[in-house]
């Protein structure tokens, strides 16, 4: 059942049943722990499950077999910013801008990493650039709400906008990210 598995996994963090998807991941053959997918999947359930420490490790290792691989920069940048390290989510969210530079969740994603490092007029720009882009996409139209909210900034929220009780990983929802501490400063 060699891609099953992962399939599977996939499923599962997709609808946001992460333990699952680990379950199943402890399943899978050798063959595939080979791929960065399985690493992918992995991270991805690990930051739904706010265990940013193992994501790091998981993305990380992934992107040693794949050193480009942009699902992956985004899953360590996001737990990177889990973990309330917002100017390291913005490196490693520019290298993965570098290799595809008009991705909108990468955009919202570095908007989200920049309101939390303080600099809200750069936040404001990228999450409108993320919006010309596509400006249906739900994280994009959350990465708008939540830079205003971290701004402080009643005109482009809505007041019944209020920072999400769960972090999710592709859809990133960051009440963290509100009240999380700033640890670093370069």
């Amino acid at each position: 059942m060699a891609g099953g598995t992962l399939a599977l996994a996939r499923q599962y963090v997709d609808i946001d049943r992460p333990q699952a998807a680990l379950e199943t991941l402890a399943r899978a053959g050798e063959d595939e722990l080979e791929g960065s997918e399985y690493w992918a999947i992995r991270a991805q359930a690990l930051l739904q499950l706010d265990r940013s420490a193992e994501c790091l490790d998981a993305a990380t290792k992934g992107l040693e077999q794949s050193p480009e691989d942009v699902e992956l920069l985004d899953l360590l940048a996001l737990a990177h910013l889990q973990s309330g390290y917002p100017k390291t989510a913005q490196r490693v969210l520019a290298k993965a801008l570098e290799i595809v530079p008009e991705e909108p969740i990468l955009l919202a994603h570095e908007a989200l990493a920049a309101a939390n490092a303080g600099d809200f007029e750069a936040a404001r720009d990228l999450v409108a650039k993320a919006m010309r882009l596509a400006p249906d996409f739900s994280p994009v139209l959350r990465a708008r709400a939540q830079v205003a909210y971290l701004a402080d900034d009643g005109s482009t929220a809505c007041s019944s906008c209020r920072p999400p009780t769960k972090p999710h990983a592709r859809e990133f929802s960051s009440s963290w990210c509100a009240n999380g501490p700033r640890k670093d400063s370069t």
